[in-house]
């Protein structure tokens, strides 16, 4: 079965998540992440994609980000993995693919954009490595906690004010129903949005995205906005 192509909404805010090939470690010492951080920092300021939320895990990363056009997250994924695989294989005498071929990504509408950086950033708590998000060198939490400042992260997000204390707003855990939707939008590469805003979007890209009854899937227009 074909799998189903990503929907990317230019403009929109986007969960991207890209795993280690067959699972593996990505990062083996502190000077990879240093050498991956930098590199994310050039190809995010060369494909002008805003990025929101970040996290280095060890098997794999997270990233909050905004591409300004359908081709911009692709590109800037592409450049950026490629260069900082080229950096691991060549320091431990590697050879082959070091990331899965394929990154998952999803859309975010208002509510579900601020779960996604909850999500991120709460990630090494899930995994066991910290006792609080802001405890992580590697994400995004230490500075929008204020505890560091990172350049990697857009100016624009959060709005001002509009999170006063985020170091008790990241406090509050997702959902077991909120972490599911993310990760079943991102792996799908649908939209994580409200149904109201899927119906929208269905209308306005005439493609399915809300469940529908079994059948045969109808066509999709051409000139769609969509990636492999």
């Amino acid at each position: 079965m074909p799998r189903r192509p990503r929907v990317v909404l230019p403009g929109f805010p986007h969960h991207v998540t890209h795993r280690g090939n067959r699972k593996e470690p990505i990062f083996l010492d502190d000077y990879d992440r240093l050498f991956y951080l930098s590199k994310l920092a050039k190809y995010t300021c060369q494909y002008e994609v805003p990025l929101y939320g970040y996290g280095l895990m060890t098997t794999h990363v997270h990233h909050v980000a905004v591409p300004p056009t359908e081709e911009s997250l692709s590109c800037c994924l592409h450049d950026l993995h490629g260069t900082y695989a080229d950096h691991f294989n060549n320091k431990y005498g590697l050879t082959g693919h070091l990331f899965e071929e394929r990154f998952y990504a999803c859309a975010l509408d208002e509510a579900h954009l601020w779960n996604a950086v909850r999500y991120v950033e709460q990630n090494p708590v899930r995994a066991g490595l910290v006792r609080v998000p802001e405890d992580y060198r590697w994400s995004s939490a230490q500075g929008h906690c204020g505890l560091r400042e990172d350049r990697l992260l857009s100016q624009d997000f959060p709005p001002r004010g509009v999170v006063p204390n985020w170091r008790e707003w990241l406090s509050a855990n997702l959902t077991e129903k909120e972490l599911e939707q993310i990760r079943n939008a991102t792996r799908k590469g649908i939209p994580c949005a409200s149904e109201a805003f899927l119906r929208q979007l269905e209308v306005s890209l005439g493609i399915p995205l809300l469940p529908r009854r079994r059948g045969r899937p109808p066509s999709l227009p051409r000139g769609l906005a969509l990636t492999a």
